[in-house]
């Protein structure tokens, strides 16, 4: 079980802290002490979860990513997604993603944050009523949209979001520093529509990108009495990816990451480790004793075929 508490009370109590200090900034729910007691908070939000794991079995997700589409309008040379490599588009459904995160929030007592990501999620002709759906649920804290800057959110889109403009924001990626990408991005007009709409957005100003390296078609294994060998290697890299942070699900299966998810689409590897939603139903312990497998590993199997880079690269540089 060390591997399950080190990831699921250590990792998430911070990034419980990390959400909550951006639930603040945003909306102005909590307190200013949380920002200045990062510690203090950090324990309380470690005991939280203790408490309700060991006394009632209850989980609390901090974030979870839903990829709603693989269509995108910019074909990024180093996207993490890897959304070029596909010739036939995913779009996940308004009833599908209903019947997702119905199974997930009928296992969870929270999710403290719902990312919507993609490819461009505003491609998505139901994106508004999985906004809609998604920030009715009171175990929802927040939800961001994440959006590459091209383009202006349609008026139904912006009425789903005024609706809840007390959970519902934008992460505008910022490839400004791209020269190329400046004639299709509408960054300002984007920015002035949603404060004429009163609804908050996040963009950061320095956005670094990283060097995407070809998922392998052979993955790298080790003979089982080599314990300082490959494994080990493996186990240090997914630690120390960025990525490792975004559990997210896509068509119907919950993955460590989007490499992860996007190279099981692409047919690269079958994903042994991922959570197959369907074979759940609502309320299933199911899902829970499936969850803390998942918790408890070192490393998942898309690791095996994942290769890093520490190398920064221009942001989207178009293929």
């Amino acid at each position: 079980m060390e591997n399950f508490k080190r990831k699921y009370f250590d990792y998430n109590s911070q990034m419980l802290y990390a959400i909550k200090g951006l639930e603040f900034m945003l909306f102005r729910r909590g307190g200013v002490t949380l920002l200045k007691r990062k510690n203090e908070f950090i324990e309380k939000y470690y005991k939280y979860l203790q408490k309700e794991f060991d006394e009632n079995k209850n989980l609390v997700l901090p974030k979870l990513d839903f990829i709603i589409t693989t269509r995108c309008t910019l074909r990024c040379k180093d996207c993490s997604s890897m959304i070029p490599k596909y010739s036939h588009h995913i779009e996940l459904s308004f009833e599908d993603f209903k019947r997702d995160i119905d199974v997930i929030l009928n296992n969870v007592i929270e999710l403290s944050l719902i990312n919507f990501s993609g490819g461009e999620p505003l491609l998505n002709k139901d994106l508004s009523k999985m906004i809609d759906y998604a920030a009715s649920k009171q175990k929802v804290g927040m939800i961001k949209i994440i959006t590459n800057g091209t383009l202006i959110p349609n008026d139904e889109l912006i009425c789903a979001v005024k609706k809840h403009n007390d959970k519902v924001f934008f992460f505008i990626s910022n490839y400004s520093v791209n020269p190329d990408l400046k004639p299709k991005l509408k960054t300002q007009e984007i920015i002035e529509l949603l404060s004429k709409n009163n609804i908050k957005y996040q963009m950061i100003k320095d956005f670094t990108w990283f060097e995407e390296k070809e998922m392998q078609k052979q993955k790298l294994n080790c003979k089982d009495d080599d314990s300082s060998g490959v494994d080990k290697y493996i186990k240090q890299m997914y630690e120390n990816c960025i990525l490792s942070a975004c559990l997210g699900v896509f068509n119907h299966r919950l993955h460590t990451c989007p490499k992860a998810s996007h190279g099981e689409q692409l047919g690269i590897f079958y994903d042994k480790d991922a959570i197959d939603l369907t074979d759940l139903k609502d309320d299933d312990s199911g899902f829970k004793e499936k969850f803390i497998e998942f918790y408890k590993k070192d490393f998942y199997e898309p690791c095996r075929y994942c290769i890093r880079s520490n190398k920064e690269v221009m942001p989207a540089k178009q293929l």
